[in-house]
């Protein structure tokens, strides 16, 4: 299958996970079409993003058979129920009609059981959290094309008859001829690239961030780059196995089996790898493994753009001094000088400034310079009416110019510079720990011990989090400090080891007992690879 060139690479873009998560679940990217909500007197519809009644019970049944599938009797007759009720949803019955169809299920449910679902009051949120983190397949519209009403329904349904379950057997290789033999890594990554695009509505939404994430350490130890910092952690472990492991893992067994069916060779990597999209200073031919999963980083990441995006020519002008335009780029301190005149305005001079933290070691670790370089001429996708968009400038600096900046950036990872709101949060005695130190105090199941994960709701569930960690949305953070027990250490927890701060000085300076895992998740996750869980 070939591969068009792009003739303007900002058609596609190079977005990154941690941006497009951020835009995901903030400025609504790519979000999907909900049904006006259906009214029962006996659910509350009368909250911010409520679900229809027949939505907030096939969640919270889904949510009972994922922790204990005795939880749920009569599965069979359950599934038959809640099938016609799908294509009642699909058919875009009556609300009598829908309401009538649910009402049957809850007698088989039981009343208790409908009472204790009724009280959790889910949200659209809550939905999209589980359904991401369960397995939700792409629609071909992309996710705007999906009826989350109809996709909860058929999901139970499934998970009901059981049919939900699958694990992936294990990942091997055919022989091929002599020279034309692929690496384990090259053959896995190539396959996972050409199914992607053979057969994209195969991909659940959790696969797709999940192999865009698992594919991010792989790059990182092929990178020629000589200022990349390649050591993953101080655990001693083979990156390339683990890695590997976890995205055949995150396959599903048929897409194992079409990757080997694929018999790949040494040609088919070549022929992959020309007809590409090119990507600034990557070497196909130096570099031919690198520049493989580079590629297929950036495919997995356009699977998570926004469909509509704010064209580079529509974003608004952005003042450069004559001065910063006049330098070459090529000088060494030029990097330097064109980040804080131009860049400083927004991310800060110590790069912590707008989300993300472009400066934490645990985000430089997950991306590579050709991401940056990409980034800073066309910006990430952002939808239309996004509330803060960035520039764009590809018109405004030269190549050099960008090159030295995502250059400069770079520098951060080897610069231990104190993060923001982590003097005040030591002064009110908040106490910092490395992430080994807390996989020990988590391996050794202290209840005098709260983990308390501070993640967005996607991130928490797509992501990953600490297993029996417990969760608080950060807009909520203040309307549910009261919640968290005064008896215990609080260990906060947050993605990069930054966003948390803020959190956990107020817990201190409220008398809690409080520390912070100064890493972030990224790195208990992505570079330790400690154990998550993604209820």
């Amino acid at each position: 299958m070939k591969r068009e060139k792009s003739k303007g690479l900002h058609k596609r873009a190079l977005t990154t996970l941690i941006s497009a998560v951020f835009i995901a679940s903030v400025a609504g990217c790519a979000a999907p079409s909900f049904s006006p909500t259906v009214v029962d007197s006996e659910w509350n519809t009368n909250y911010k993003d409520a679900l229809s009644p027949h939505t907030q019970l096939a969640l919270g049944v889904m949510k009972k058979i994922k922790k204990n599938e005795d939880a749920i009797g009569d599965k069979l007759a359950l599934s038959r129920k809640w099938s016609s009720l799908a294509r009642d949803i699909d058919s875009k019955a009556s609300d009598a009609t829908l309401n009538k169809s649910r009402r049957d299920i809850e007698a088989l449910l039981g009343q208790k059981l409908v009472d204790e679902i009724k009280g959790e009051a889910y949200s659209r949120g809550d939905l999209m959290g589980f359904m991401m983190s369960s397995g939700m397949s792409i629609p071909p519209g992309g996710p705007s094309a999906m009826n989350p009403d109809l996709v909860a329904a058929e999901k139970v349904v499934a998970m009901l008859k059981g049919d939900d379950k699958s694990a992936a057997p294990a990942f091997t290789y055919k022989p091929v001829l002599p020279g034309e033999a692929l690496s384990p890594v090259e053959n896995l990554t190539l396959g996972t690239a050409l199914l992607l695009e053979r057969d994209r509505q195969s991909f659940d939404m959790s696969q797709v961030f999940r192999l865009a994430l698992y594919f991010r350490p792989l790059r990182r130890l092929y990178d020629p780059n000589p200022n990349i910092n390649k050591q993953l952690s101080t655990d001693k472990m083979d990156v390339e196995t683990v890695y590997m492991d976890r995205i055949w893992r995150v396959l599903k067994p048929e897409q194992v089996a079409a990757i080997r069916a694929m018999d790949l060779t040494r040609t088919d990597m070549n022929e992959y790898l020309t007809n590409h999209v090119k990507l600034f200073k990557v070497d196909e031919k130096r570099n031919p493994k690198f520049a493989l999963i580079e590629y297929t980083v950036n495919d997995f990441h356009e699977q998570i753009a926004p469909p509509n995006t704010i064209p580079p020519e529509e974003k608004g002008e952005f003042f450069i001094a004559s001065s910063l335009k006049k330098l070459s780029g090529k000088d060494p301190d030029d990097g330097r000088k064109l980040f804080e005149g131009v860049c400083a305005a927004c991310h800060g001079v110590d790069g912590q400034g707008r989300f993300p933290p472009i400066s934490m070691k645990s985000y430089l670790s997950l991306h590579s310079d050709h991401e940056h370089y990409e980034i800073v001429r066309f910006g990430p996708p952002q939808k239309p009416g996004s509330p803060i968009v960035m520039p764009t400038f590809d018109d405004k600096l030269s190549s050099d110019q960008i090159w030295a900046v995502v250059q400069y950036l770079r520098t951060f990872e080897k610069d231990n510079k104190i993060r923001r709101g982590e003097t005040e949060a030591r002064a009110a005695g908040v106490n910092f720990y490395d992430t080994s130190d807390v996989y020990q105090l988590w391996g050794k199941k202290d209840g005098d011990k709260y983990f308390l994960d501070i993640q967005s709701d996607i991130a928490y569930r797509i992501m990953g989090h600490i297993p029996g960690s417990n969760h608080i949305r950060p807009a909520e953070f203040d309307q549910k400090i009261d919640s968290i027990p005064r008896d215990k250490e609080i260990i906060v927890i947050d993605m990069f080891g930054s966003q948390g701060l803020m959190p956990a000085k107020t817990l201190a300076d409220s008398g809690y007992k409080v520390s912070y895992m100064a890493s972030g998740m990224m790195d208990w996750h992505i570079t330790r690879n400690y154990p998550v869980s993604y209820d």
